[in-house]
């Protein structure tokens, strides 16, 4: 079309805002919690807010799924 250039400025304090809120918390929850692998092993997911946003993190519940994903790597099959 033409050759204009459009400059955006992010408001940076507002961002941060809305990548803590809780909406996008529980979204994140959710996609967590479709993730976690189904073999027979306990897993748990959980969401938390760090310093720049909101994560959600996938983690074995107990030793014997811990010690099978390390041979198997069920979790990173699973994220994939």
């Amino acid at each position: 079309m033409g050759d204009k250039l459009i400059r955006v400025e992010l408001d940076h304090a507002a961002m941060a805002q809305l990548l803590k809120r809780e909406e996008l918390q529980d979204v994140l929850l959710n996609v967590a919690e479709s993730r976690i692998p189904h073999d027979g092993g306990v897993y748990e997911a959980e969401k938390k807010v760090m310093p720049g946003r909101a994560i959600a993190v996938i983690k074995p519940g107990d030793a014997h799924t811990y010690y099978k994903n390390l041979k198997t790597n069920s979790l990173l099959k699973a994220v994939k």
